[in-house]
């Protein structure tokens, strides 16, 4: 049975009454595999632009296909390397009972130790990819629509549905770069005070030799969240999503999928 609103509290009250009584110290570990900064957010996964997943939260993205997207070519390049000191990463364990809440204030408590820096840009991104998404899966027929659940995501966002919502996310740009590395300080000490937690956290970071780009790589990519509906001329079509794209990259680095 899912938690309401009204036992949130009540885990997090627990879990400070077990790491009391346990004297059991709260510990996190942060992952920089898929650490995001201003620049994108690191291609582990070697997307290009034009790549769909359809995905719920809370749960594994899907892979569903790659659109023939138009991208456009911006360059931008750098004499000296450019630096991002907030980069962050995404908590994928901890030894407590973490709320939502907690996760994300560990994450940005963590984001100062972590230095990106990068080379020589090179941005690809899609002209509509909205439209670019729409064209390919209506021009696809019935076969795609199945393909991707299509009927049963639109129904999931209904005012009366009974299921979790349904989105699909389009990775409409990347980033190149000659080269690219994240370098993480503290590893070994670092301790953050967040709320309903008696004791400051002890954070290890892992995968931090995730980003090390060397040569021109699609290093870092960027994505759009849309919820599918019908047009007025019953074609199948698409919407901005609300939803935080924090979310679909947690769920991507928590290795879900």
């Amino acid at each position: 049975m899912p938690y309401d609103k009204l036992q949130i509290p009540s885990i997090a009250a627990a879990a400070v009454l077990f790491l009391t009584m346990t004297g059991c110290a709260p510990q996190a570990t942060v992952s920089m595999e898929y650490a995001t900064s201003g620049i994108g957010t690191h291609n582990a996964a070697k997307y290009t632009v034009g790549r769909v997943l359809r995905w719920v939260p809370g749960q594994p993205p899907i892979d569903l296909a790659q659109v023939a997207a138009t991208p456009k070519d911006i360059y931008v390049a750098k004499d000296s390397r450019d630096r991002s000191s907030n980069a962050n990463g995404f908590v994928v364990a901890t030894n407590f009972k973490a709320t939502a809440q907690q996760r994300a204030a560990i994450e940005a408590k963590s984001e100062s130790n972590v230095t990106l820096q990068y080379e020589n840009l090179r941005i690809e991104e899609s002209n509509d990819s909205r439209g670019e998404m729409a064209a390919y899966l209506n021009a696809g027929g019935p076969p795609v629509a199945i393909d991707w659940g299509l009927e049963d995501a639109i129904a999931s966002h209904a005012p009366d549905a009974q299921t979790a919502p349904v989105y699909y996310v389009m990775v409409h740009r990347t980033v190149e770069t000659d080269s690219a590395n994240l370098s993480v300080t503290g590893n070994s000490g670092l301790s953050v005070k967040i709320a309903d937690l008696q004791q400051p956290v002890h954070v290890t970071f892992s995968d931090t030799a995730a980003i090390d780009c060397q040569g021109r790589q699609k290093c870092f990519f960027d994505i759009r969240i849309y919820e599918p509906y019908k047009n007025t001329k019953g074609n199948y079509d698409f919407k901005t999503a609300s939803v935080a794209k924090r979310e679909f990259l947690s769920d991507l680095a928590t290795g879900l999928n």
